[in-house]
């Protein structure tokens, strides 16, 4: 494996963390939610298609199968280390060895040659370990909860169809604490230095959660 320097991922990241004075906090569910609905048994054809964000790095794409997002990554090895690896090559201005299926184009600045490439990532699938759930299955709108599944516990995050839009939103869990003390039944976990609390709300007290808090960080994908 290549010593990969300068790499930048422009995958979807969900910010799930406080850090103040030194303290580090982490939530999440210990069920998907919202917990009173079940998981969709559909994608509406509606929402079919690419979405792309405004930096064109990321694009998320909609399918009768699931959603999946595509994200270019960026990276950089030395002349030394192909000189030094049998597996790395340089030919005509591409690099073979990075990826296994093919050649990836690269420049050579300084000592170090620089490349890209796209990397797709499914986010959601009806076979897959993450749930997809209306927001509200009373309301006739398009927004639908995205929840992770994290070592047996539940990352969630907000997805709104609208206007040839995506619009993701990714918790903030900064100054949100006292949005959670509707919640009863939760639990703290210390663990390497870290504090997890894992929320097991209801129906009802669900529903009393200022998502607009929760949900505050929002990136924009448009239609193709």
């Amino acid at each position: 494996m290549p010593k990969l320097q300068k790499i930048v991922l422009f995958l979807m990241t969900i910010c799930v963390s406080y850090v103040g004075l030194g303290q580090v906090v982490n939530y999440d569910f210990v069920q998907p939610v919202p917990p009173e609905y079940g998981n969709i048994l559909s994608i509406p054809p509606k929402l079919f298609g690419n979405y792309r964000d405004t930096s064109g790095n990321q694009k998320i794409t909609v399918k009768a199968r699931g959603i999946y997002i595509s994200s270019n990554i960026y990276g950089s090895i030395s002349r030394e280390e192909i000189r030094e690896s049998s597996k790395y090559e340089v030919r005509n201005d591409h690099i073979f060895g990075i990826n296994e299926y093919d050649s990836l184009p690269c420049t050579l600045e300084g000592e170090n040659y620089y490349f890209g490439l796209r990397k797709t990532t499914e986010l959601f699938s009806f076979n897959g370990a993450n749930t997809l759930r209306k927001q509200n299955i009373d309301r006739l709108d398009n927004n639908y909860i995205l929840c992770f599944s994290e070592n047996g516990y539940w990352l969630p995050m907000l997805l709104n169809f609208t206007d040839n839009k995506l619009i993701i939103y990714n918790p903030s869990f900064d100054d949100v604490e006292n949005a959670f003390d509707v919640i009863t039944d939760k639990f703290r976990e210390e663990k390497e230095g870290v504090t997890r609390i894992h929320l097991h709300p209801g129906g009802e007290e669900w529903e009393k959660i200022d998502l607009s808090l929760y949900f505050s960080h929002p990136t924009v994908y448009l239609r193709e």
